[in-house]
């Protein structure tokens, strides 16, 4: 079994990451977006993050990070995104070490699904149909997916995102 090693600096720059994105959702997005759907950018972050961090222990401290921080300000019951991030990315990390996921379009998929399946739980739990909802939220997502991949790319450096066509042998 291999070890990982990693010092705090790598570690604080996947914080810079979630952060930066937390930060841009909270205070731009609400200020330039003029739809009243709005993106979820840590949603993506999460994808992004489940595609690419290879050490399951650090990219689920990630994404249980971002479910935190989208918990703190979110309409819905409090934990509601951490499970769902933290289950969404499990699920993800599982299949992308399965498939080969350097396509955009199973990226998409990928996205849109998590981001449907988000809706489909707030539809069941508070009895209404915020399903059309959801599909936008994805479409919307999937249109700023990758500048939210480049950002991470560009913050990462690639042993602790891997390269992702060899990163599962």
């Amino acid at each position: 079994m291999r070890m990982h090693h990693y010092n705090a600096g790598k570690y604080a720059k996947i914080g810079v990451f979630i952060l930066s994105v937390y930060v841009i959702q909270m205070r731009i997005v609400p200020l330039v977006w003029i739809l009243e759907i709005k993106p979820d950018l840590l949603q993506i972050a999460v994808i992004v993050i489940a595609m690419n961090i290879q050490i399951f222990p650090l990219m689920l401290a990630s994404v249980l990070l971002c479910g935190l921080l989208e918990d703190i300000f979110g309409l819905y019951l409090f934990g509601f995104n951490t499970i769902m991030f933290g289950l969404e990315a499990i699920l993800i990390y599982l299949i992308c070490r399965h498939i080969y996921n350097d396509t955009k379009v199973i990226k998409y998929i990928m996205l849109a699904c998590a981001t449907v399946c988000t809706y489909i739980l707030i539809s069941v739990i508070f009895k209404k149909p915020y399903i059309f909802v959801g599909f936008l939220e994805a479409a919307i997502n999937c249109l700023l997916f990758s500048f939210i991949e480049k950002a991470y790319r560009c913050m990462l450096p690639l042993d602790i995102r891997g390269n992702s066509l060899y990163a599962y042998r």
